[in-house]
């Protein structure tokens, strides 16, 4: 059972926790998703999932000024609506001190709500958490005004009994309030009967990237920069805000364009700081070792990943079977973790480039060069044999397996040549001598 208060164990609340974030005079505008989230509104729930460094909390804080405003936007057919914020932390995973301040954060904008609750909450005879919502729904039917309640961080979230307390109340949610719920991982709700009620909003990490305008605006307000390093900064950052900002850092210090296009890589000391930090250490050691074996690869799907690791980690044989990586590739499915979907069947997936880049520069720090050969010779030899000459051309000549790349284009050059896949200069011919390649009178 979780724990009680009693009215001689009064409950410290932290205050800073119940405080919004203000909203920077410096951010950029972004009105396409202040609409997505005004659209929002007529819903119960408004999701907000992304990994770490895409803006979540900060167009939720922008997206709040805009609905507070004196006047809002003619646009803007919903009422002025009072706010309530809570920022959670892994110190919330216990159902009474997780009521306490979300029902401090409802007294902040409503002082005299909830009184029904709060007295139970102090009551030293528990109830159940289903007399609980309970309990909490009758008082919120009373709210005075409409209410949008943010829910921070609620990733910290692990106890199911905070879920459950969750999934009654939206069932039952009175139309005077909306729930936010902001996280860097899909939250285990009942989120797809919200879907098909068409009672839950949804932003994820393709509405967080910035676009290519969006992009422009936030270099231009601060740094001279040219048209072309701004497409450049997009394309290799595919809008990851963070990303962004730690270029414009860069810039305000050294105005080198150049310099910063070279180094905008995942070798920037800051980005891999960040993501190590941030994405990479907090994952379970399962995924952490899936997630460096699989740098090497341009794109994967769940056989290769089984190969891989199988070849790679035959040590680890016991922790890498079928189950191990499809969990590992559910996870990071579940977790948004910086992996792209490239098909509707989502067989095939890649990393973000720079999170890519990080991963392949922390494999070469924890791997010998010889697991990392492997690697590539165990992905040359899977893309071949399923009939992915090119994949397995690459793969090949980057750890210089000359006589096998040879094979592959002498196995597949007229499928090649049809299809055009050979590039001008063709890499083979570029990696060997031409001793080597006149010994191979079908390559020349």
């Amino acid at each position: 059972m979780y724990p009680t208060t009693s009215h001689f164990e009064p409950i410290l609340l932290l205050q800073t926790k119940l405080y919004r974030p203000q909203a920077s005079p410096t951010l950029i505008h972004r009105p396409r998703l202040v609409e997505r989230l005004n659209q929002g509104l007529a819903c119960k729930l408004t999701l907000v999932v992304a990994p770490a460094g895409y803006g979540k909390t900060t167009i939720v804080t922008q997206w709040l000024h805009h609905i507070q405003a004196p006047t809002p936007p003619a646009a803007n057919d919903h009422p002025t609506r009072q706010i309530a914020w809570l920022s959670l932390d892994e110190s919330d995973n216990d159902l009474v001190l997780f009521l306490h301040y979300l029902v401090a954060a409802i007294r902040q904008a409503q002082p005299n709500s909830c009184a029904n609750t709060l007295a139970t909450l102090h009551n030293p005879q528990p109830l159940s958490w289903s007399q609980l919502v309970t309990l909490l729904i009758n008082d919120l039917v009373e709210l005075t005004e409409p209410l949008v309640l943010v829910l921070d961080d609620y990733h910290f979230i692990i106890e199911a009994t905070i879920h459950h307390f969750l999934d009654r109340l939206l069932d039952y949610l009175p139309p005077s309030l909306h729930l936010v719920l902001i996280s860097r991982t899909e939250p285990p709700l009942s989120l797809p009967r919200l879907r098909v009620r068409q009672q839950m909003n949804e932003l994820r990490t393709a509405d967080l990237s910035f676009t290519s305008t969006e992009t422009e605006r936030y270099f231009t307000q601060a740094v001279n920069i040219t048209p072309q390093t701004i497409a450049a900064l997009q394309h290799r950052s595919e809008g990851w805000i963070t990303g962004l900002y730690l270029a414009k850092l860069a810039l305000s210090r050294n105005k080198n364009e150049q310099a910063l296009l070279s180094q905008f890589q995942a070798s920037n000391i800051h980005i891999i700081e960040y993501l190590m930090s941030e994405v990479l250490a907090q994952q379970p050691p399962a995924v952490q070792t899936f997630l460096l074996y699989t740098a090497i690869l341009r794109r994967f799907c769940f056989p290769l990943c089984v190969a891989l690791l199988a070849e790679a980690a035959p040590e680890q044989a016991a922790n890498n079977d079928k189950t191990t990586v499809q969990n590992s590739i559910d996870w990071l499915r579940r977790q948004d973790l910086f992996l792209m979907t490239l098909d509707d069947t989502d067989n095939w997936y890649r990393y973000h480039h720079l999170f890519q880049l990080m991963l392949t520069r922390k494999l070469q720090q924890q791997a010998s060069p010889d697991t990392i050969k492997t690697l590539h010779h165990k992905a040359s030899r899977w893309f071949a044999q399923e009939g992915f000459v090119d994949e397995a051309l690459h793969h090949a000549l980057i750890v210089n397996d000359h006589a096998f790349a040879a094979h592959l284009v002498e196995q597949n050059r007229i499928k090649l040549a049809q299809l055009n896949l050979l590039p001008h200069p063709c890499p083979l011919a570029v990696a060997l001598a031409d001793k080597e390649i006149s010994q191979r009178p079908q390559l020349l």
